[in-house]
């Protein structure tokens, strides 16, 4: 098993797309749409070079909602959160910020530039709802949500942790170069590039599974 495959397997087969209703979306498919751009990019070239290291950490905030036990339980949720985005207001996040350094070294033979080491970052935080006060029913109810929402955020985090070693494998499979200048300009470049990708998925991501909707993340309490 490769290092990334822990991501790309985790979180999405406990959701049943097809049962939710979705005859060309399975789990195999989240997979490709998740593993297919690493996939071309080892099937390129499989030698890496320099060394590399990537530093994965993933942290868990709680925001605390008092439940009122006559009340609808997911309008408190949403009232209680502090998670939003472009003035929508969601009851989970996940911030996943991915940074990279790498060095360099000339070659006093051939006078190239090279990668010798590099390192990526992936400081995630997942932030999700506490409830206080609920009564049996509210609990059973949230506890039903809180687990399908986690799904929906752990995607986050997978495609944030595919993204992670996307990068390390462009930084130390970038060949050689005339300069440390242009070296340093294209090897960030390529990140950037793997970077952007990551947005597009996540946009789809989100587009794919209607914010965990589709995943189960719905609460009728």
């Amino acid at each position: 098993m490769k290092p990334w495959d822990h991501f790309l397997l985790t979180s999405f087969c406990l959701a049943d797309f097809q049962r939710l209703g979705i005859a060309d979306f399975s789990c195999q498919t989240m997979k490709t749409f998740l593993a297919l751009p690493l996939a071309l990019g080892l099937l390129l070239g499989l030698a890496k070079p320099g060394r590399s290291e990537v530093l994965l950490n993933l942290e868990r905030e709680f925001y605390s909602v008092n439940v009122a036990r006559n009340a609808p339980l997911f309008p408190q949720l949403l009232r209680a959160s502090p998670i939003t985005q472009k003035s929508v207001r969601y009851t989970g996040y996940t911030s996943a910020p991915i940074k990279w350094d790498f060095k360099y070294r000339l070659d006093a033979i051939t006078g190239q530039c090279r990668i010798v080491s590099s390192r990526t970052f992936l400081n995630a935080k997942i932030t999700m709802p506490r409830i206080v006060g609920a009564s049996e029913r509210q609990i059973n109810a949230f506890n039903r949500f809180y687990a399908a929402l986690l799904r929906h955020e752990m995607g986050h985090y997978a495609i944030a942790g595919e993204t992670a070693f996307a990068i390390d494998y462009e930084l130390t499979a970038m060949p050689p170069m005339q300069t440390c200048a242009q070296l340093e300009q294209q090897a960030n470049s390529k990140a950037y590039e793997r970077l952007q990708e990551s947005y597009t998925k996540v946009l789809t991501y989100d587009e794919l599974t209607r914010h965990g909707r589709l995943q189960g993340a719905v609460l009728q309490e």
